[in-house]
């Protein structure tokens, strides 16, 4: 509709989002191995409850607790980077079409819209 303002689309500075993206990959392996501790953790417990016959125990309750959090922690730093990604891929095509690079932009395109 022709009265409806178009959302502004707001400049980034393309490399220091990769620079952060590229940090969280780094830190990315330090995640990891803490949940793969707490799922061993928690894997251990959880053979200890089946032979308690379904007693849980603080320990194992925090556990779960501590992977849920970490999990959620690491599936959050994933979301805000996969948007800094789309951010810095916008960003391109926008610089890219302002330099008049159109066949590159119409290649770029092409393969999003497939």
């Amino acid at each position: 509709m022709w009265w409806k303002k178009k959302p502004e689309v707001k400049e980034i500075d393309a490399l220091h989002e990769l620079e952060a993206v590229k940090e969280f990959i780094r830190d990315i392996s330090i995640d990891l191995k803490q949940i793969v501790t707490s799922l061993g953790e928690f894997e251990e417990l959880e053979k200890e409850l089946r032979v308690a016959k379904g007693d849980l125990t603080a320990t194992a309750i925090e556990a779960i607790i501590k992977l849920k959090e970490s999990y959620e922690f690491l599936q959050n730093d994933i979301d805000v980077n996969g948007q800094r990604i789309k951010m810095i891929y916008e960003q391109f095509i926008r610089n890219a079409e302002r330099a008049g690079l159109n066949n590159l932009v119409d290649k770029i395109k092409e393969k999003k819209t497939n």
